[in-house]
């Protein structure tokens, strides 16, 4: 069992005079604490008094013997209890089991003879009593609602997006709203419930209901028509007082079953086990829910899938004074069909209702055995006594002889109101010893007086004894969960380590990336700079080497087709007469060497190419290209016109001696 409601703090609340809910009413107030300790006590405060004094304690139960004490409306009682906290809940002592009863019956129901008109103090006393005692029904003042969606806009359309990076954008958009909106009616202190859809990216669409009426959001949640969500507000039904009714079968106690969300889940269990009601809905707000359940018995207990509640839960579970169940781990699909088709049969189709009957059986489950025991131990005994109330009271943490004393209590109550044994007696004796003057009667109400100050420490010990039990109830299910997360240890350690292995190589990854995005961006960078020389003319593409062999000579001039041939060597010890050879029928324009005396470059040079020192120009290596200045042209072409001349020259000389050679033999 995830807990049960364990009470802290009771404020008993009387009218003295004026008009009840009005400025004028005056109000009596006690505050009592764990074992009954009297903590506050005013005898006669305003309705903003009371409402300030309940914010400053924070009671879990203020009780009432008529709400109607504080509004003449069911709109008036709504706006005073809208103004409570939010923990505190509305009792009205004088109902029960669907029944009214007057207060005095109440008092005597649970062991308190009140023989006297209460002043308005002792009977804001006496309900802070009873309340701690377990007595009355909530009581839900439905408010006026206001429901707020955000959405997708229905015009927006991806433009130049794609649609998936559209939709996650969108997504992000609606996610970041709903967070405003939160913190917007946080701020305002106004309570709601929140409903959404998540999809990748974020939060597809939500809906807020707010339970304020609609003028209460003015300038906390604005209407928003964007390109990419919606935000809509729109006022519900309005409210009334919600009692429960007055058919006794109805007063029976029910397992409620809920899962929370845009559709929410409804399943309503009886004590045993059976299906009294299952549904689901997008109108199913905790107004409507409270009134579905109300209508069909008592809650008792809150039951939910998931090991976390949801905030609905909580607030259902403290609204109705029902302990919330929780399993040890969220319940795995199988196993809520397994759950639910033991309520619902095989036709289990809608997974709202399945999630809601599972939760609610799983509660059942969790209890059966102490109610078994309830059913076995009364029909050993043989007595008549009101079974369902037993396990009520077993279910709220009371050991199962304390259950039956008190409705044992109740039965005997019922036949004739008369006062425990002792008082009986006590009285008694007043009568015999009446003769006996004033001295007899006043030891004998001081006897009474201390048999009640008793019969209150023995209700204050009970209680201590059940919240004690409820705590222990509460560390059982923390040790479950404790257990099932400890299973999973290990492998949630070996998980880690795989994510920090993978981490780890992503960062490297990551940073060798990095590292050749750098190297790309110095790469872009020199070819823009080569494309802007070539541009302008000042330099020329040209092939390296670092020997002349005919493959190389091949591969260069394959590389520079269609443009000028200009070699770089290196070197220039290893050639070939072949790649010379190949090279000067090629048609080379220069060969820029950085050995120009190199037994490969004076072989270049017998051919007639032309060979540069590289000294005598630039050559710049360039993401990945070979430059060299425009000026090896130049010297390429003299070199080229020094070779015409001396070919002329040689051919002027052999002529003149051939000539003389002529004119010798002639003489």
């Amino acid at each position: 069992m995830g807990g049960g409601v364990v009470t802290r703090v009771v404020m008993g609340v009387d009218i003295v005079s004026g008009e009840p809910g009005s400025r004028s009413a005056r109000y009596a107030a006690v505050i009592l604490g764990e074992s009954g300790r009297l903590l506050e006590k005013h005898e006669s405060i305003s309705l903003a008094r009371l409402i300030r004094v309940a914010w400053s304690r924070q009671p879990d139960i203020l009780a009432v013997d008529n709400v109607f004490e504080l509004g003449r409306s069911e709109r008036d009682v709504g706006r005073v209890a809208s103004m409570l906290p939010p923990k505190t809940r509305l009792v009205q002592v004088t109902l029960e089991g669907g029944r009214l009863a007057s207060l005095r019956e109440v008092a005597e129901r649970y062991g308190i003879r009140v023989e006297k008109k209460l002043t308005p103090t002792a009977t804001a006393y006496l309900l802070a009593v009873l309340a701690l005692e377990g007595a009355g029904t909530p009581v839900s003042v439905l408010e006026e609602k206001t429901l707020v969606t955000v959405s997708r806009a229905r015009s927006g359309s991806s433009g130049g997006w794609s649609q998936a990076r559209y939709q996650r954008r969108v997504r992000a958009a609606i996610s970041q709203a709903v967070s405003r909106i939160r913190e917007s009616l946080d701020r305002a202190g106004l309570d709601y419930d929140l409903n959404y859809r998540r999809s990748e990216g974020g939060i597809e669409s939500a809906t807020f209901i707010v339970y304020a009426p609609r003028e209460k959001l003015e300038g906390v949640v604005r209407r928003r028509e964007g390109p990419d969500y919606t935000v809509r507000i729109k006022p519900v039904a309005r409210s009334r007082i919600l009692t429960l009714p007055d058919a006794p079968e109805r007063s029976s106690p029910v397992i409620v079953g809920i899962d929370p969300g845009i559709t929410t889940g409804l399943a309503v269990l009886d004590i045993n086990g059976r299906l009294l009601h299952a549904e689901s809905s997008k109108s199913l707000d905790r107004s409507r829910v409270t009134e579905i359940v109300y209508g069909l018995g008592r809650p008792v207990i809150v039951a939910v899938d998931v090991a976390d509640p949801p905030e609905t839960a909580k607030k259902l579970a403290a609204q109705w004074g029902a302990m919330l169940y929780t399993p040890p781990a969220d319940l795995t699909t199988s196993e809520k069909w397994g759950l639910a088709r033991r309520v619902l049969g095989s036709s289990v189709e809608d997974t709202h209702v399945r999630d809601a009957a599972a939760a609610a059986y799983k509660a059942y489950l969790a209890l059966e055995s102490k109610l078994r025991s309830v059913e076995r131990t009364i029909e050993k005994m043989g007595i008549d006594v009101d079974v369902e109330r037993v396990k009520i009271d077993v279910i709220r943490g009371a050991t199962l002889a304390e259950a039956l004393e008190r409705a044992i209590e109740e039965e005997l109550g019922d036949g004739e109101p008369e006062a425990p044994r002792a008082e009986r007696g006590a009285r008694q004796h007043q009568e015999e010893a009446a003769g006996d003057g004033g001295s007899v009667y006043k030891e004998m109400s001081a006897l009474r007086e201390m048999l009640e100050a008793l019969r209150i420490e023995n209700s204050s010990l009970k209680r201590r004894l059940e919240e004690m039990e409820a705590e222990v109830m509460m560390l059982k299910a923390q040790l479950e969960r404790a257990r099932a997360r400890a299973k999973s240890d290990h492998g949630i350690r070996r998980e880690a380590e795989m994510m920090r292995e993978r981490v780890r190589k992503l960062e490297r990854r990551l940073e060798e990336s990095a590292m050749m995005v750098e190297e790309l961006k110095g790469e872009l960078e020199e070819l823009r700079r080569a494309v802007e020389l070539l541009g302008r003319g000042t330099h020329l593409l040209a092939v390296e080497v670092d020997r002349l062999t005919l493959k190389t000579v091949r591969e260069a001039a394959a590389a520079m087709r269609g443009g000028r041939l200009i070699l770089v060597l290196r070197g220039g010890d290893t050639f070939t007469w072949d790649a010379v050879e190949e090279l000067a029928k090629a048609g080379v324009e220069a060969v820029v060497a950085d050995h120009p005396s190199s037994p490969a470059a004076n072989a270049l040079k017998s051919r007639r190419v032309p060979v540069i020192p590289i000294s005598e120009v630039q050559v710049l290596r360039l993401g990945g290209y070979v430059l060299v200045s425009s000026e090896v042209l130049r010297l390429a072409e003299e070199m080229r016109a020094e070779w015409r001349r001396r070919r002329e020259a040689s051919v002027d000389i052999m002529r003149i001696v051939e000539e003389y050679r002529r004119s010798s033999r002639r003489g």
